[in-house]
């Protein structure tokens, strides 16, 4: 495998880049699963509040 890659840099580039991508992708799906909590309580309160008038 090391024969196959001589360039370290582009090594250590690819990693970066795929480290950045993950980061990328994992803040996105955090905040996307937030969004999808709030908009869930947001709705578990509004059917409480039908419930009780």
């Amino acid at each position: 495998m090391p024969g196959e890659f001589p360039f370290d840099p582009m090594n250590g580039l690819l990693e970066a880049f795929f480290t950045f991508v993950f980061q990328f992708v994992a803040g996105w799906l955090i905040i996307a699963v937030m969004a999808f909590a709030i908009q869930a309580a947001r709705d578990l309160i509004h059917v409480a509040h039908g419930n009780r008038r």
